[in-house]
């Protein structure tokens, strides 16, 4: 009777070996990809140069979700009404920026 009890611990002490082995394999996960245009990439160091750098082309109009007919259209609309004046301490966001933000 010995042997065969041996036998069911050794089978036991496997199955818990292996069963921990394969939920170690399941809670590695790959850090997820996140694929960003190049241009986006460097938004942290150069991010009030950004709608500069964009220019008005494909991008922009994925950034903005409107034309870029629309996206003047509406500028000079609301450009009164939204413009800051520089101060001594900074100067103030352009209209254009200001728009594209929100």
């Amino acid at each position: 009777m010995a042997p065969s009890r041996r036998n069911v611990q050794v089978a036991a002490a496997a199955f818990i070996i292996l069963h921990t082995l394969v939920n170690k394999k399941k809670k590695r996960r790959s850090l997820p990809r996140w694929w960003v245009k190049k241009l986006y990439q460097e938004r942290l160091e150069y991010g009030n140069r950004l709608l500069h750098d964009i220019g008005f082309e494909e991008d922009v109009t994925n950034f903005v979700r409107m034309s870029t007919v629309d996206f003047e259209h509406l500028l000079q609309s609301i450009e009164t009404k939204v413009k800051k004046n520089d101060t001594y301490m900074r100067p103030a966001i352009t209209v254009k920026e200001r728009l594209a933000i929100t």
